[in-house]
Formats: structure tokens, sequence, C-alpha cells
């Protein structure tokens, strides 16, 4: 079956996540999927971004792209995301932090915004099923409200080979908006755990075979000089 409107892309990522059997081993499962799932869905994956015209592998480079999914809504939103971003941009200053909200924008848009990010994150909703579409090496960072968890885009992650972390609100104090469901509450994110956690991922990203030369706060992950611009600091590297 071809998917060759974006329209058709949508309507089947949804069936996906919602249909049966999917629905009920991407929810229920608490281990990882066995491989037979993992390459259908992977499979999935790769003929959507085929038939967009956005299946092609990322240029390397050595500043890796962390890409974080704003929300726009009243419920279920980062109330210090600014504090965040200069916390993050801080931290990790061979990353470049994109912040970008999805809603409006087509969808084969943001298959290339997400083809071309090494870290995603972003607050448990709709931007959830992204995650099978990144390049190979990407990890995901899936963030939680006080009170509230689903391992629906932790297995999709697992499904199709990209390293997961999760960050969640354990602090009642720092969720606002609780007259609805807990799971749709604002959250005031703890910015030093939620570092931890980025930290986190930007190791898997640079263990990954070809970011190997990515350094970390100062330190060379791999003394080899970067394949593509012949310098150690990816801060100077003539591919960002």
């Amino acid at each position: 079956m071809m998917y060759r409107t974006q329209h058709n892309a949508r309507l089947f990522v949804s069936l996906i996540v919602h249909a049966t059997p999917y629905n009920v081993l991407l929810h229920r499962h608490t281990k990882p999927i066995s491989n037979h799932y993992n390459q259908r869905l992977a499979g999935f994956a790769h003929t959507i971004t085929e038939e967009l015209g956005v299946g092609h592998v990322k240029p390397h480079k050595c500043k890796k792209q962390m890409m974080v999914v704003l929300r726009n809504r009243l419920y279920r939103n980062i109330t210090n995301m600014d504090a965040i971003a200069a916390a993050v941009r801080k931290k990790f200053p061979e990353v470049q932090l994109v912040l970008q909200d999805m809603a409006g924008i087509p969808f084969k848009e943001q298959l290339e915004l997400v083809r071309k990010t090494d870290i995603l994150v972003f607050v448990h909703g709709g931007a959830g099923p992204l995650v099978i579409f990144l390049p190979q090496g990407a990890a995901v960072v899936e963030l939680f409200p006080y009170g509230f968890a689903d391992p629906l885009y932790r297995n999709m992650a697992v499904m199709t080979n990209h390293v997961y972390f999760v960050w969640q609100n354990k602090d009642i104090n720092k969720a606002q908006a609780l007259a609805r469901m807990k799971r749709d509450s604002n959250t005031e994110v703890d910015i030093p755990s939620l570092l931890a956690v980025l930290q986190s991922a930007v190791h898997a990203v640079a263990a990954t075979t070809y970011d190997s030369y990515l350094s970390y706060e100062g330190t060379i992950l791999n003394t080899t000089l970067c394949p593509w611009c012949g310098t150690y600091s990816p801060s100077s590297c003539k591919r960002v």
C-alpha cells in the first residue's frame, strides 16, 4: 500500500497507535517488544519517510541537535520553558537546541525536522508517534506530569531501536491545574533532575558509532579527529 498524501500518513500513524493488536502491545507491555513487531513498525516508518521524500540519511555533523517539542495548549504545558532552555544551552554547549511547536506544521515538514534530530524531547502527548521516524542512533526523552505515566511511546521507541529516557514530575507542588485529570496538569520542571536525564541522552547519542568523535563538557570521547571537519572541537566544526 502506498502512502502518497500527508493526510494518509497521519491516518496510518493514528491507526498504528490505536488499532488492535498494536494498541494492546504498545500500551500494556512493560518489557521490550519482540523483533517481529520491531521490524514491522520500523518498516512502516521507513515506507512513510520514503514516500514523502524525507527518508535519506541525515548528514553527519559534529554539533548534535536536540529538539524540544513545545505545547501551545491550555493543559500539559511546561511553565518554565525559558529557564530550561537557558540551562540546557549552558550545560550542553556542543548541542544545538531547537524549540519547536508542531501545531499547524504540515506532516512532511514535521518529518523533515525529526529526521535532523538526534535527541527528541517532548511532553507525553500527540508528538509521541514522531519517535518512530527518528534517524538511527537518536535518543528519546519523554516528560510526564505528576501522578501519570504511560508506556505507549516508550514501547514505540524500543520497537524502532531508539534509546529511551523518561523524566517525571514527582513534586505535587510543581503541578498546576489539577482540576482535570492528572495527566493534563501543567508542570514546573525541576531543572537539575531534567539536566541529569538529558546528560544521559547526550552520552547515549555520543556513544553511537558515527558520533564517537563528539566531545562532552570539554572531554574528547574519542581522540580521533572529526572525519568531517578535521578538528577536535565540535564548537568549531565547519559543518555546523
